[in-house]
């Protein structure tokens, strides 16, 4: 078990076609990436209590082997979403939210000064995780936070892409 995760996960099987056309769309809204650069699709499960704590998708470099790809960007999709606090946290990136257009609070919680992004079935969060110099942006530090609710869940899927720096 990890001291940092407690949720469920499951890799997708590449050769699937559904899984294969959200690959290629992923790559394509990414300006065409090479779908061999994609790592395999994750589904993550959150019930009442599941956490990931505060984490980055990429790798320091001390984790990696050399010739080994790192995590450039990250998509997080929720597929289903029976809770309203179980959100992705950005803790290191802020805002005034005050003084932001009003339709935002549909999207993010207003009422938080760090950014938390709400669960809503069929929307997706995208970031870049590394920087242009390829080391990792520690602006993108996030949770996945949980269902405090007994019957509530939360079902997201991770879509990395890779990069060699």
């Amino acid at each position: 078990l990890s001291p940092i995760r407690n949720s469920s996960t499951a890799s997708l099987p590449d050769h699937d076609p559904v899984v294969t056309c959200v690959r290629t769309r992923a790559a394509e809204y990414q300006g065409f990436v090479n779908l061999s650069m994609m790592e395999s699709l994750q589904i993550t499960q959150y019930t009442q209590g599941q956490v990931f704590l505060d984490h980055y998708d990429f790798r320091e470099p001390e984790d990696l082997s050399p010739g080994m790809p790192n995590r450039e960007t990250t998509f997080f999709g929720i597929l289903d979403a029976t809770c309203t606090e179980c959100g992705t946290s950005f803790p290191r990136i802020r805002s005034d939210w005050a003084t932001e257009d009003p339709r935002w609070c549909r999207i993010v919680d207003c009422n938080s000064t760090s950014l938390i992004v709400r669960p809503i079935p069929g929307s997706v969060t995208f970031w870049v995780n590394l920087l242009e110099d390829g080391s990792g942006d520690e602006r993108v530090l996030h949770a996945g936070l949980p269902p405090k609710a007994e019957s509530a869940r939360k079902i997201g899927l991770n879509i990395w892409t890779a990069t060699y720096v």
